[in-house]
């Protein structure tokens, strides 16, 4: 498994964009659930201000992640991948 920081910020992604990608904080939980759930993620957090939003997660690969990311807010991944950064450690 592989480290990842996978998201977009405020200089990967104009305002609109990162509104659409917030993940309030009554949804944290069963985000975290969904994105480790079933997939080929093992473990992951979320971080999400008015400025970014990041997961950070534990895994083979993160296009899972990052599909999964586009899908949870109602896009589809091709409208995301422009403004995503991906960060393996």
């Amino acid at each position: 498994m592989t480290l990842f920081a996978l998201g977009l910020n405020h200089t990967t992604a104009p305002l609109p964009v990162r509104e659409r990608v917030v993940f309030h904080v009554g949804r944290l939980y069963d985000a975290l659930g969904e994105l480790t759930r079933g997939r080929q993620v093992a473990e992951a957090a979320i971080l999400s201000t008015c400025n970014r939003t990041e997961l950070y997660l534990s895994a083979e690969q993160a296009q899972e992640a990052a599909a999964w990311l586009a899908q949870s807010h109602q896009l589809q991944p091709e409208e995301l991948r422009p403004y995503l950064y991906l960060h393996p450690y």
